[in-house]
Protein backbone atom coordinates (compact mmCIF):
# COMPACT_ATOMS: atom_id res chain seq x y z
CA UNK A 1 0.00 0.00 0.00
CA UNK A 2 1.18 3.53 -1.02
CA UNK A 3 1.88 5.50 1.63
CA UNK A 4 0.84 9.26 1.68
CA UNK A 5 2.29 12.23 3.12
CA UNK A 6 0.63 15.34 4.68
CA UNK A 7 1.62 18.61 5.14
CA UNK A 8 1.42 19.97 8.35
CA UNK A 9 -0.71 22.58 7.09
CA UNK A 10 -2.96 19.65 5.60
CA UNK A 11 -3.17 17.98 9.05
CA UNK A 12 -4.60 21.42 10.63
CA UNK A 13 -7.36 21.23 7.67
CA UNK A 14 -8.19 17.68 8.02
CA UNK A 15 -8.44 18.27 12.05
CA UNK A 16 -10.72 21.19 11.04
CA UNK A 17 -12.97 19.29 9.18
CA UNK A 18 -12.98 16.65 11.00
CA UNK A 19 -14.72 18.96 14.08
CA UNK A 20 -17.40 19.54 11.62
CA UNK A 21 -19.82 16.22 12.90
CA UNK A 22 -18.88 13.48 10.02
CA UNK A 23 -18.80 10.32 12.21
CA UNK A 24 -14.79 9.71 12.46
CA UNK A 25 -14.96 6.20 10.69
CA UNK A 26 -16.67 7.87 7.70
CA UNK A 27 -14.68 11.09 7.68
CA UNK A 28 -11.06 8.80 7.82
CA UNK A 29 -12.17 6.53 5.15
CA UNK A 30 -12.90 9.28 3.24
CA UNK A 31 -9.58 11.20 3.62
CA UNK A 32 -7.75 7.92 3.57
CA UNK A 33 -6.14 7.41 6.97
CA UNK A 34 -6.17 4.72 9.91
CA UNK A 35 -8.15 5.17 12.99
CA UNK A 36 -4.80 5.91 14.64
CA UNK A 37 -3.49 8.00 12.27
CA UNK A 38 -6.31 10.52 12.93
CA UNK A 39 -5.95 10.31 17.03
CA UNK A 40 -2.34 10.81 17.03
CA UNK A 41 -2.56 14.04 14.91
CA UNK A 42 -5.35 15.09 16.96
CA UNK A 43 -3.41 15.01 19.88
CA UNK A 44 -0.13 16.14 18.50
CA UNK A 45 -1.97 19.13 16.73
CA UNK A 46 -5.16 19.68 18.12
CA UNK A 47 -6.52 23.56 18.51
CA UNK A 48 -3.88 24.66 16.78
CA UNK A 49 -3.77 27.24 13.86
CA UNK A 50 -1.48 26.28 10.86
CA UNK A 51 0.89 28.88 11.42
CA UNK A 52 1.43 27.57 14.99
CA UNK A 53 2.22 24.06 13.74
CA UNK A 54 4.44 25.25 11.16
CA UNK A 55 6.67 27.10 14.17
CA UNK A 56 6.77 24.36 16.16
CA UNK A 57 8.27 22.02 13.43
CA UNK A 58 10.55 24.48 12.64
CA UNK A 59 11.52 24.49 16.09
CA UNK A 60 11.60 20.71 16.17
CA UNK A 61 13.77 20.80 13.35
CA UNK A 62 16.60 22.95 14.92
CA UNK A 63 16.00 21.13 17.97
CA UNK A 64 17.14 17.89 16.32
CA UNK A 65 19.82 19.98 14.35
CA UNK A 66 21.56 21.59 17.56
CA UNK A 67 21.61 18.17 19.57
CA UNK A 68 23.24 16.22 16.54
CA UNK A 69 26.02 19.13 16.78
CA UNK A 70 26.00 18.63 20.65
CA UNK A 71 26.52 15.12 20.90
CA UNK A 72 29.22 15.01 17.65
CA UNK A 73 30.96 17.95 19.81
CA UNK A 74 31.07 15.74 23.01
CA UNK A 75 31.98 12.74 21.13
CA UNK A 76 34.87 15.07 19.70
CA UNK A 77 36.12 17.31 22.77
CA UNK A 78 35.33 14.99 25.55
CA UNK A 79 38.00 13.43 28.24
CA UNK A 80 37.92 10.09 26.43
CA UNK A 81 38.77 12.02 22.86
CA UNK A 82 42.42 11.77 23.19
CA UNK A 83 42.06 8.07 23.99
CA UNK A 84 39.79 7.35 21.20
CA UNK A 85 41.90 9.24 18.74
CA UNK A 86 45.13 6.31 20.31
CA UNK A 87 42.61 3.36 19.88
CA UNK A 88 41.80 4.41 16.64
CA UNK A 89 45.19 4.85 15.18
Amino acid sequence: MKRKRFSVEQIVAVLKQAELGMPVADFIRHVGISEQTFYRWKKQYAGMRSDQVRELKQLQDENARLEKLGSVHILTSGPNAQAREAKAR
